[in-house]
């Protein structure tokens, strides 16, 4: 599935489907995938989505909106996080966890173009504010936190922070059969230096809390 859209004010989200047939991936370093008209590499992303407002309302199991967007994107990861051991090659041999993860751009710059709904939209590195991360395994956490933001201005100076990004991600990961509750993996890049907050390097007794709530969206009404 190849999913796109839009945040904010008259927000939307878009899908298009292939099947495995369909797919050229190649396995290993550097990463490929595409599909049709639609790919992504590390340093360059492209593709197209189109849905008319009846195939939304006649496939409500596509859980999208309807509209088109096309994109032809450059990628600069400037900053990432490595959560550590918990993605390595040995943890994801054992599949000790049922979800993984790797945010190799909490600071992406994009360049290029979005067509939405016959709009041209440019997209400008410095404006940007990007991110780019990778998640697999079995499952998804449930529930499942994510902030992020790269877009940051010093309170002390008020100057913006040009070399700075944070990222927390997590919920309720599983190890195995065990679920462990309320847990976050967090990094803040601060001007080039990092502070990390991560529960699986248990031997620095990092400990977290907070609370989230969920809002509904309905698709195909």
């Amino acid at each position: 599935m190849v999913k796109a859209g839009t945040w904010g004010e008259n927000s939307k989200q878009l899908h298009r489907f292939f099947g495995w047939d369909d797919v050229n991936l190649k396995k290993g370093s550097p990463f490929f995938i595409e599909a049709a008209d639609c790919m992504c590499t590390e340093d360059h992303m492209k593709g197209s989505v189109k849905l008319t407002q009846e195939e939304s309302e006649a496939h409500p199991e596509y859980m999208c909106d309807f509209g088109e967007i096309e994109w032809d994107i450059k990628i600069d990861k400037q900053i990432a996080f490595n959560v550590g051991y918990g993605a390595s090659n040995l943890f994801q041999t054992l599949k000790a966890f049922e979800m993984f993860w790797h945010a190799e751009g909490i600071k992406t710059q994009f360049e290029g173009q979005i067509i939405l709904d016959g709009v041209k939209y440019d997209v400008i590195p410095e404006k940007s504010y990007g991110y780019s991360d990778k998640n697999w395994g079995k499952n998804f956490t449930s529930p499942w936190v994510w902030l992020s933001s790269c877009d940051l201005t010093s309170k002390k100076t008020g100057k913006k922070l040009e070399n700075s990004a944070f990222d927390i991600g997590g919920g309720r990961p599983k190890i195995g059969p065990i679920a462990l509750n309320r847990q976050l993996l967090s990094d803040f890049c601060y001007e080039g230096k990092s502070y990390e907050f991560n529960f699986s390097k248990f031997w620095k007794f990092v400990k977290t809390e907070f609370e989230s709530h969920e809002t509904l969206k309905s698709y195909g009404m």
